[in-house]
């Protein structure tokens, strides 16, 4: 909803949030994943259990929320220097 509604209204306010609960789902499910994987006991291919999904589901989120930080300052110039827009009433 957030998306479209940021789409439609070109307002970046809105499409950062889209993405900022975007990124937070995203990062709920890869560690509810990595729980239920890490809690399971050692087997003869995993000797050591599966503790280490844990770090690799970290790893994971981390990535997204990376790009995000490497990508903003290109929209800088898009905050500070806005395009005067027109707005017509329709009527």
């Amino acid at each position: 909803m957030k998306i479209v509604v940021g789409v439609t209204t070109g307002s970046l306010g809105i499409l950062s949030e889209a993405a900022h609960s975007t990124l937070d789902l995203v990062a709920a499910v890869v560690t509810l994943w990595a729980v239920r994987v890490s809690g399971k006991p050692a087997d003869p291919v995993h000797t050591y259990g599966h503790a280490k999904f844990e770090n690799i589901s970290a790893l994971f989120e981390t990535v997204p929320r990376t790009k995000s930080k490497v990508t903003i300052p290109r929209h800088w110039r898009r905050v500070w220097c806005p395009v005067a827009q027109s707005y017509s009433s329709g009527l």
